[in-house]
């Protein structure tokens, strides 16, 4: 991966960079977030999480040309899945019902009003 001259990349370029070419072996893309790009976050989000957040919705983007995760196959999940591996992480999704029971995305019919819930998990 091509670095700036400093050293830093934009986060397009990130993207671009990471979604271009094939998902790399699990954790071989190290990344370092600044303190400038730590102090982009509010103080009630959780910076790693949130910019690896981002990262696997600009992901979908680039890859399957929607910002809907729900709009994505399993497949097309399993290769958004390998590419956050590489760069470290693990996406958690559930599909949380109305009335509070959590099921598994992809696993049957999901209830009106569901929303989907994602983090991520260090590998």
């Amino acid at each position: 991966m091509a670095d700036a001259p400093d050293g830093e990349l934009q986060f397009s370029e990130l993207v671009h960079n990471i979604f271009s070419q094939p998902p790399r072996p699990p954790r071989t893309i190290l990344l370092q977030l600044t303190d400038d790009s730590l102090n982009e976050f509010s103080a009630n989000e959780e910076p790693h999480q949130e910019f690896f957040l981002d990262l696997a919705a600009a992901g979908v983007q680039k890859l399957f040309n929607t910002r809907q995760l729900a709009a994505v196959t399993q497949e097309d999940f399993t290769l958004l899945q390998q590419y956050m591996n590489s760069v470290g992480v693990m996406l958690v999704v559930h599909i949380v019902n109305p009335d509070g029971t959590v099921q598994e995305p992809w696993s049957g019919d999901v209830a009106e009003g569901a929303k989907l819930s994602m983090t991520v998990r260090w590998l």
